[in-house]
C-alpha cells in the first residue's frame, strides 16, 4: 500500500514546471462567459490534428498545460458560434485575456435539435450500443425487458440472460461492478427501470482490461446522469394489466465543481405461469410415465435508490462517492399436480403438492472513485473501490397429498469488496499508449438452508438432516493486466495479457467438509483493425477467458421444491476455459450501416446441468464438467433510414453448436445448427407521434443431452410528446400473438423428458413521464454534439 501511495504522489507532481496558456472565452454581444467551448492548439506547421487542448469552465476560463516552446494556432469552437482563431508564439506562460466569439443565429440550434436523433442501435466492431430512450416497445418495463430486444441477447423462462448462447456474463453498471445484485448478478436486471437507463452496451469479445471471467461477454448498463450545470430531472409512472406498475423519480443538481444526483425507482411485477413436464422412464422398477402440470403465480415488488456526489476541484481531478440500495419482496405460489401412468397411459397414482414461498432481500453498495489527469494528454490515473452487502431470506411452506407437510428456511448473506487501480501512459508516437492496472475481488457467501418435516402423531416439526445444510464460500481473485495500443497508418492494434490468481474455499459446516481450489491463469488477447476506403473497417479479435463456478453451483445439497426433480450443486466443479475468435466487417453509408461478424468459440470443462436417474422415479439435475463445446457462426446487423419517417433495424445469427459430454456417460454427443432473427421498425409520424414494432424468432438450440425449443416474440409500442417535448405518453403491448413459449427436451438411454413453460406474456402498459428543470443553451449544445458523434462508445471506465 505504501508503494501505491508513493507512486500516486510521484505521478501527481509530474510536469509541475510545464508552460501554460490561459484565457477566457466570452460572447462578443452579451459579454457573458461561454462555458464548455472546445479550445484546440495546433502546431503551426501541421494543422491537421490538435496537439493539445482544453474545455472552458463555467466562467469561460481555460488553461492548456504542458505546452512546449514553439509556434501554434489556437482555435476555439462552440456550437452556435463562429470559430475563433489566433496565432501564438510560446516562449513562456501566456495569458490571452478575453477572447470574444461572434454568435450565429440561435434559432439554428433549435432547428437542429428537433431533427437530431440517436439511432436505436449503434454498432461498432466489438461494441454494440442500444439507446434505450429510443425503444418504445419496452417503455414502462425493466432492464430485463430491454435486453430481449437487443441483438445477440436471449432471455429464458427463468429470466436468465445469455449472450450468443453463453450465460457467463459480466454485468456492469456505469462501467463498474456493483454488489447491488447480491449473490445473483442477473437479478439486477429486474430492479432497474428502463426509464432510468441511457443505453446498454454489449461487448462480445472483451480485452485484457476486463475481468477474465467475462467469457460470455459484457453487458454494461449506463444510467442517465446530467452533465451540464443546472437543475433537472424526470418523473414517470406506468400501469398495466395483471396488477403491474412501476414508478421512477430522478433529479440532478450540477453547479460549478459539484454534481449531486439521486434516483428512486419501484415496480410491482405479477407473473402467472404454467409449466408441464412429460417424462418416460426406460429402466426397470420405475414409473413408466410421469406427467406433471404446474401453475406458478409469482408476485414481486422491487425498489432501488441511488445517491451520488461528484466533486471536481480543478480541470485535472475528479472525485465521486455513490451509494446504491435495492430490495425485493416476493410471493410465489405453486400448485403441482403429478400423474403416474403406465405405458398404455392408464393412471397408476396421483398426488398434489401446494407450496407458498415468501422472499425478502436487501442489497447495498458503496463506491468511491478518483480520477487524475496527469501531465501529458490522455495520461491518467484512476482509483476505485466499492463494498457490496446483500442478504436474501426465503421461507417455503408445502402441503402434499397424504397430509405430508414440509417447510424450508434459506438465509443467504453475500459480501463483495473490490479495489481497482488503472494507469494510462501515452507514448511518443501518435496513437501509441500503454495501459496497465490491478484489481482484487474478495467475495464471501454464507448460505444456511433448513428443511423440516411435520410429525403428525406428535405435532412437531423435525429437522431433515438429508437436505439441511450450512454452506460457506470464500473467493479471492487477484488480477493484473497490461495492454499495448498502437497505430500504423490505417491499422490499429492492441495486444494485452491479464494474469489472475484465484483462491476458493467451500465449506460444509453440517458435514465438516472443506473443498479448496487454487489456480493461476494467464489470459492473452489481441485485436487488429484496418480502415478501408469509403467508411469501411475490418477487425480481428482473439481472447481467452474463464468461467468460475459460483457458490450455488458448488453447494452439493439438493433443493426440494419438486420431490421428483431435485437440483443440487457439485463441489468438484472445475472452471471452464473459452478461446474466442472473431472477424468483423463494418460499413457506413449516409442512411444505412452494416456489421457482419464471423465467430468461433471453443470451451473446455464446460459447466452444464446434467440429469441423472436416482432411486425410483426421482431425477437429479446437477452441474457437471462436460468435455468440450464448440460454437461457430455468422452474425449480421443492419440499419436503414427511409427519409425522416422510418428507421429499420434488423439482425440475424446463424450458428452451429457441438456439445461433447461423452466423458460422463460415454454417449452424450449433440450437434445442431440454429439461427435467430429480429426486426425493428420505428415510424416517426406528424405531431410528435412515434410507433415501433418488433418481431423475433429463435430456432432450437443444442444442450448436452437434448435441445431448447424455439421461441417467437413480438411487441408494439407508441408514444406522443406534449408540452414542448417535456411530457411523453406511452403505450405498449408485448407478445401480441401470445406465441412466447419456452421449453426443452432431454433424450438419454434411461429417459425422455419434455418441458414446456408458458407465462402471461401478453401485457399492456400505459405510461406518462415528465422532464423538468431548466433547458440551457449549453445543454442543447452538448446534446447536439452527442447526437452528431453517436454517443459514447468506449464502454465506460472498467
Amino acid at each position: 500500500m505504501k508503494t501505491i501511495a508513493f507512486l500516486f504522489l510521484c505521478l501527481w507532481g509530474i510536469g509541475a514546471e510545464a508552460q501554460s496558456i490561459k484565457g477566457k472565452v466570452t460572447d462578443k454581444k452579451s459579454k457573458e462567459a461561454v462555458p464548455y467551448a472546445n479550445v484546440f492548439l495546433f502546431d503551426k506547421k501541421d494543422l491537421s490534428k490538435a496537439v493539445n487542448g482544453a474545455t472552458t469552465e463555467e466562467d469561460g476560463s481555460f488553461e492548456i498545460q504542458n505546452v512546449k516552446a514553439g509556434s501554434y494556432v489556437l482555435r476555439v469552437q462552440m456550437i452556435g458560434y463562429k470559430d475563433l482563431q489566433r496565432e501564438l508564439d510560446v516562449t513562456a506562460d501566456l495569458n490571452l485575456g478575453e477572447l470574444a466569439m461572434t454568435g450565429d443565429n440561435s434559432d439554428v440550434i433549435e432547428k437542429i435539435e428537433v431533427v437530431a436523433e440517436k439511432p436505436l442501435v449503434q454498432t461498432d466492431i466489438g461494441v454494440r450500443s442500444y439507446n434505450v430512450s429510443q425503444d418504445l416497445v419496452n417503455k414502462g418495463g425493466t432492464a430485463l425487458d430491454v435486453l430481449q430486444n437487443i441483438p445477440s441477447v436471449q432471455v429464458d423462462e427463468n429470466n436468465n440472460v445469455t449472450l450468443r448462447g453463453a450465460s457467463n456474463l459480466t454485468i456492469l453498471i456505469n462501467g463498474k461492478q456493483s454488489g447491488l445484485a447480491g449473490s445473483n448478478p442477473q437479478s439486477v436486471f429486474q430492479r432497474i427501470p428502463a426509464s432510468s437507463i441511457e443505453r446498454i452496451e454489449i461487448i462480445n469479445n472483451p480485452s485484457a482490461k476486463y475481468d477474465a471471467e467475462a467469457s460470455g461477454g459484457i453487458i454494461n448498463i449506463i444510467l442517465k446522469k446530467q452533465q451540464e450545470d443546472g437543475f433537472g430531472g424526470n418523473a414517470g409512472f406506468n400501469v398495466g394489466n395483471f396488477g403491474r406498475y412501476n414508478g421512477s423519480f430522478d433529479v440532478n443538481l450540477k453547479k460549478g465543481k459539484w454534481n449531486v444526483y439521486t434516483s428512486l425507482n419501484g415496480n410491482r411485477d405479477t407473473r402467472m405461469n404454467s409449466a408441464s413436464v412429460f417424462r418416460k422412464n426406460f429402466i426397470p422398477n420405475t414409473t413408466p410415465i410421469i406427467d406433471q402440470q404446474r401453475s406458478i403465480d409469482n408476485i414481486g415488488e422491487n425498489y432501488t435508490g441511488i445517491l451520488g456526489i461528484e466533486f471536481s476541484p480543478n480541470a485535472k481531478d475528479n472525485l465521486s462517492i455513490e451509494a446504491n440500495w435495492g430490495g425485493r419482496k416476493g410471493d410465489r405460489i405453486e400448485i403441482l399436480n403429478n400423474f403416474n401412468r403406465d405405458f398404455d397411459n392408464s393412471l397408476l397414482s396421483t398426488f398434489t403438492r401446494t407450496s407458498d414461498e415468501l422472499e425478502s432481500s436487501f442489497n447495498q453498495n458503496y463506491a468511491f472513485n478518483y480520477q487524475r489527469k496527469l501531465a501529458k494528454p490522455k495520461q491518467e490515473l484512476k482509483f476505485s473501490t466499492s463494498l457490496g452487502l446483500s442478504e436474501n431470506n426465503t421461507e417455503l411452506n408445502a402441503l402434499q397429498t397424504g397430509d405430508i407437510r414440509q417447510r424450508t428456511f434459506e438465509n443467504n448473506d453475500n459480501q463483495i469488496w473490490l479495489l481497482q487501480v488503472d494507469y494510462t501512459h501515452p507514448l511518443a508516437s501518435d496513437g501509441w499508449k500503454i495501459e496497465t492496472g490491478y484489481k482484487n475481488i474478495f467475495r464471501n457467501v454464507r448460505n444456511d438452508f433448513t428443511l423440516e418435516d411435520f410429525d403428525n402423531p406428535n405435532g412437531l416439526w423435525l429437522n431433515n438432516a438429508n437436505f439441511s445444510n450450512d454452506f460457506r464460500f470464500d473467493e479471492k481473485v487477484l488480477g493484473a493486466y497490461g495492454i499495448l495500443y498502437g497505430k500504423i497508418k490505417k491499422m490499429e492494434f492492441e495486444a494485452g495479457l491479464r494474469v489472475e490468481q484465484t483462491f476458493t474455499t467451500s465449506e460444509l459446516l453440517t458435514t465438516n467438509q472443506i473443498f479448496r481450489n487454487d489456480y493461476l491463469n494467464a489470459f492473452p488477447n489481441v485485436a487488429i483493425s484496418y480502415r478501408l476506403p469509403k467508411e469501411q473497417q475490418i477487425r480481428f479479435m482473439a481472447s481467452r477467458r474463464i468461467n468460475r463456478p459460483g457458490f450455488r453451483q458448488l453447494n452439493p445439497f439438493a433443493s426440494f421444491s419438486n420431490p421428483l426433480t431435485l437440483r443440487s450443486g457439485n463441489p468438484f466443479l472445475r472452471p471452464e476455459y473459452t478461446n474466442s475468435f472473431e472477424l468483423g466487417y463494418l460499413k457506413d453509408w449516409k442512411q444505412a450501416s452494416f456489421t457482419g461478424s464471423a465467430f468461433y468459440r471453443n470451451t473446455s470443462n464446460v459447466i452444464q446441468p446434467f440429469i441423472r436417474q436416482l432411486a425410483g422415479d426421482t431425477t437429479l439435475f446437477a452441474p457437471e464438467n462436460i468435455a468440450t463445446a464448440e460454437n461457430y457462426g455468422l452474425e449480421l446487423i443492419g440499419s436503414y433510414r427511409v427519409g425522416k419517417w422510418l428507421t429499420l433495424n434488423a439482425d440475424a445469427s446463424f450458428f452451429r453448436t457441438f456439445v461433447n459430454a461423452r466423458n460422463l456417460d460415454g454417449e452424450s454427443l449433440n450437434d445442431i445448427f440454429s439461427w435467430n432473427t429480429r426486426l425493428n421498425a420505428i415510424f416517426n409520424l406528424p405531431q410528435n407521434w412515434r410507433i415501433q414494432g418488433m418481431i423475433m424468432y429463435r430456432a432450437p438450440v443444442a444442450t448436452a443431452q437434448g435441445t431448447r425449443k424455439d421461441l417467437i416474440m413480438n411487441s408494439i409500442g407508441l408514444s406522443k410528446q406534449i408540452w414542448k417535448n417535456r411530457g411523453t405518453f406511452t403505450f405498449r403491448v408485448s407478445d401480441i400473438a401470445k406465441s412466447m413459449r419456452f421449453g426443452g427436451t432431454v433424450n438419454t438411454p434411461n429417459l425422455f423428458n419434455d418441458f414446456t413453460f408458458v407465462g402471461n406474456t401478453r401485457t399492456y402498459m400505459f405510461g406518462f413521464s415528465y422532464r423538468f428543470g431548466g433547458e440551457t443553451k449549453e445543454r442543447r449544445n452538448r446534446q447536439r454534439r452527442e447526437m452528431q458523434n453517436g454517443g459514447d462508445m468506449d464502454g465506460g471506465d472498467f
